[in-house]
């Protein structure tokens, strides 16, 4: 029998010194104490093996060693040399001591964690096609190896991505935060140096453990609540960030780049014979370009560009004739950074080469400044061009994949469907815009269909070229001639009216493309076909 009932003294006793509670009671062997935080959650503990003394006895050795000793985990609190115990009730203790350390079941995790977690799947960006539940997971696993490897009395209470990168605010250069909390009396710091010794690393982006503990850092609840607090602060810097680049751009766009023009009657040499320059236009540039009288021979005369960037000395301007002769040099711009880099210069330049499809191009043009040269060549444009133009680029909107891989550029697939308007074999085309529009295109990819198809059924020159001709085969000499001419006419459009197989208009142009690829012998027949076929017409 125990000897604190054979004398009928206290077996168990509970008290409250500073921040800390402290229970005591008595066992075989001893007395088992511990001691707990303010939020009642158990930080350290263990046996007082002397059953030889009273448990007040105990219990005042406990508290001498506990002022006295260094704080290594946090037991010590804030307690003070002076600070005396306030007895307790030891039952009602106990209760709230086991209410606390309760661990929460994940499918009864708390609001705080749940709504935390909610606003990151919203938000997060997912990391080598990781979202934020595989990576918490990941972690978990991670800490319970390192646990494993160092016989580490830990349990893992659960895990949680927090930093920049929950909230979508994360730089390139940002690390992938998670903090775990853990049930353990070792130290912070130390859990984290075991954790994060791996350098670890998911894709290219590198993760930091971040344990917390009960009686340290607090619960993921209390931890979870400051988090949101210092993102919101962080996405209020972001945002005026944000202002401010707009506020910048802003400024810089009212002192934007000026882009003029120059004119020289000898590209090599300025210097020799006349020279314009600060011309605003492109049209004013070929005009004084036009009016070099030929027969002068101070050398070839040029067209170039001048980029001028304000607060910058003049001899730090960007200058390249680009025209020369009977060609415009766009390869020249591959080693002008300063040039192709600005959109206002860029679009001189296409300007430029519109209004003189007579030249010839070195280089290639890039797919966006053949696109802005044919949108600027578009008021000059035949109405089958300017047709042609249209059903180009929706195509390339349409499907911009399958556009690359069977059109070399844009000015071929505008010249092959202008062919196929004006000599009115436009049934590919519009069975391809009748496919689109059943096949449950976008709503706007849609409307423009049926405008193009609109247009195509408008566009019809060969019934125009049929009409002219029956009326003045009608009458010859104020006599009907009705007969064998027009017979045959229409028999050969019968001919001509032989249903053929449906193509969509990507592979029958596909097709032409293959065709432009055979030796020079397929290509002689190619052009006999479609002169056999102008002249039908």
């Amino acid at each position: 029998m125990k000897k604190s009932l054979e004398n009928g003294d206290e077996a168990e006793l509970a008290f409250q010194i500073a921040d800390r509670y402290i229970s005591i009671q008595e066992v075989d062997g001893g007395y088992d104490y511990s001691i707990m935080g303010a939020d009642y959650k158990e930080i350290d503990g263990g046996v007082y093996d002397n059953p030889d003394v009273t448990i007040r006895e105990a219990l005042t050795d406990i508290i001498d060693d506990l002022k006295s000793a260094p704080d290594h985990n946090g037991a010590k609190g804030s307690i003070k040399e002076k600070d005396e115990l306030i007895p307790i009730d030891y039952d009602g203790l106990m209760e709230k001591v086991e209410k606390a350390n309760e661990v929460v079941p994940k499918n009864q995790e708390s609001s705080i964690i749940a709504d935390f977690r909610a606003k990151t799947n919203e938000m997060f960006h997912d990391i080598s096609e990781m979202n934020p539940t595989e990576i918490e997971e990941t972690i978990k696993c991670h800490v319970q190896a390192k646990i494993d490897e160092y016989d580490i009395d830990a349990t893992i209470i659960d895990a949680v991505v927090v930093g920049s990168r929950c909230r979508g605010l994360e730089k390139d250069s940002s690390d992938l935060d998670v903090v775990v909390e853990l049930s353990t009396n070792e130290r912070e710091d130390d859990l984290f140096n075991v954790f994060n010794e791996d350098g670890l690393h998911i894709g290219e982006v590198k993760v930091d453990i971040n344990p917390i503990t009960a009686q340290r850092t607090g619960t993921l609840e209390t931890y979870l609540l400051q988090a949101e607090e210092y993102l919101e602060s962080i996405r209020q810097e972001r945002e005026q960030e944000l202002t401010q680049q707009i506020q910048t751009q802003g400024e810089m766009e009212k002192e934007e780049v000026e882009v003029t023009l120059m004119v020289s009657e000898c590209g090599e040499f300025h210097n020799l014979g006349e020279f314009y320059e600060n011309i605003p236009t492109v049209e004013e540039a070929i005009a004084i370009w036009k009016q070099i009288p030929p027969e002068r021979m101070h050398g070839i005369p040029a067209i170039g560009i001048n980029v001028y960037r304000p607060g910058e000395e003049s001899y730090m301007d960007d200058e390249v004739d680009l025209l020369s002769g009977n060609r415009i040099d766009l390869e020249i711009l591959e080693h002008i950074p300063n040039i192709t880099s600005e959109p206002k210069a860029m679009e001189v330049i296409a300007e430029l080469v519109a209004k003189l499809p007579e030249m010839e191009i070195d280089g290639v043009m890039s797919e966006d400044m053949e696109a802005m040269v044919w949108e600027k060549r578009m008021p000059d444009l035949e109405p089958a061009e300017q047709l042609a133009v249209e059903i180009d680029r929706f195509s390339y909107d349409y499907d911009v994949y399958f556009y690359r891989n069977n059109n070399l550029n844009m000015t071929e697939s505008v010249s092959e469907i202008s062919e196929m308007i004006v000599q009115g074999n436009t049934e590919p085309i519009t069975d391809w815009l009748s496919e689109v529009i059943s096949e449950g295109a976008l709503p706007d990819e849609m409307q423009r269909a049926k405008v193009l198809l609109e247009k195509l059924a408008e566009y019809k020159p060969l019934a125009k070229i049929e009409e002219m001709e029956e009326q003045n085969y009608n009458m010859i000499d104020n006599v009907l001639n009705n007969g064998a001419e027009k017979a045959q006419r229409e028999e050969n459009k019968k001919e001509q009216e032989q249903p053929v197989e449906k193509a969509s208009l990507k592979l029958r142009l596909a097709e032409k493309k293959a065709k432009l690829l055979c030796n020079d012998g397929k290509n002689e027949v190619k052009e006999n076909i479609k002169k056999s076929q102008r002249e039908l017409l």
